[in-house]
Order: C-alpha cells, then structure tokens, then sequence
C-alpha cells in the first residue's frame, strides 16, 4: 500500500527509483525496511494475490471487496480524530479520503450487497502517536491501483467509473505526494517506534482480517 521496499509485481508498491527525497528518505526507508516482512507475508495472502491472476473470477473479487469494506468500515471512524490532531498543529493540503464509499459503490456496481462483518476486531490501534504508519500502508496501497487497475480491466472489464473506484482512485488525486510532504512536515514531532508500529500492525492486522473473513464466509 506505498512507497515501500519495491517488488516487481507487488499490488502495494508504490516506490519509483530515485523518488524519494532527501527530507524524508531516511523516515520512509526505515518504514519500508521495519515493514519488509509484513508486506510481504500480505501480498501472498490468497485474496490479495488472486488480484493479479490473469483468470480472476467476478466472485473471487466481490469477495475481496467485501473484505476491504468490512476492514474500512472498522478502522476509517478511528483516523479522524487522530488526523485533526496533526492538521491542526501542522496545516497541510494533505487529505485522507474515505475508501469504504468508493468500495461500496464498486460493489453496488457488481449487483452485490456490502454482507454483514465478520465478529472480532480489526486489530490496529489507531492512535495521534500510530496514526502516521497506518497512513503510510493505506496511501501505498492506493497507489498499489497503477499495477491492479490495469490487470483488472484485462481480467473483468473494470474500470474506475465502473467496478473498480477503489482500485483507480491513484488516478483522481495526488495523495502519495502530498502524504510525503505531509509526513516530512511532522516528521521532528513524531515517535518512531509508534510510526513503524503502527504500520506493521496494519499489514498483519489486515492480513488476519482477510484470512478470519475467507474463514468465515467459507461457513456460511
């Protein structure tokens, strides 16, 4: 979900060679390294692989989808607060946008309802000190859409007017640039243990959602 350790066919990356800037490198490298091996244990999840097979089935991806809404509907009530905090210390252009809406017309487009969560909770602890590494693994994974968009079109004929909003939304806004800047900004402020913490607990604790969800749609 950002601009992590690179991987070629990777449904999170976001990094360009030589992208990074001086300001914030050492910040982002230290998110990326302290993140390795959650990202990767994420991107083998089946539901997140199955996104880049050539024979994805219409099925396969409203199950997905769900999936991602049942987990923003969770975790998006918990980023507000923490983000006035930091707006209103450090004013910025940056803007998290709501996934979840985007998901749910995805799924209204596919002629599927949003199915009733799963119990438990999401396990990420959002928090003003948690907050910026949580941000850093949505907004990288939004900018993961450059790969999947693409191969979604090829494998259902989606688009992101139509089924596939959420993974075209790089397309609509300049989120990842203005996330770096933002986060650069606030960088001297932050507790960096808390930042990495916060997005290693976001890669596992989506990754144990979309295995507790397989499992449980799989009994009904």
């Amino acid at each position: 979900m950002l601009e992590y350790a690179p991987n070629a066919t990777t449904s999170f990356d976001a990094t360009r060679p030589g992208s990074s800037r001086n300001s914030d490198a050492s910040l982002l490298q230290s998110l990326r390294l302290g993140t390795r091996d959650a990202h990767g244990a994420l991107e083998a999840q089946p539901l997140v692989s199955g996104l880049l097979d050539p024979t994805l089935s219409p099925d396969r991806y409203v199950q997905l989808l769900q999936a991602f809404a049942a987990f923003y509907r969770r975790l998006e009530p918990r980023l507000s607060a923490a983000l006035d905090h930091w707006h209103s210390r450090f004013p910025s252009v940056y803007r998290y946008r709501p996934r979840l809406p985007l998901l749910q017309a995805d799924l209204a487009d596919l002629g599927c309802d949003f199915l009733p969560e799963p119990g438990g909770e999401v396990p990420v602890n959002v928090t003003i000190e948690t907050v910026p590494g949580v941000l850093y693994v949505l907004e990288g994974a939004t900018q993961g859409g450059r790969v999947i968009g693409p191969r979604l079109h090829r494998a259902l004929g989606l688009s992101g007017h139509w089924g596939a909003r959420y993974f075209n939304l790089h397309g609509q806004l300049d989120s990842w640039s203005h996330f770096r800047d933002w986060l650069s900004r606030i960088e001297p402020h932050l507790d960096q243990n808390a930042t990495l913490s916060g997005a290693r607990a976001t890669f596992s604790g989506l990754h144990a959602h979309l295995d507790h969800w397989q499992v449980e749609q799989s009994d009904r």
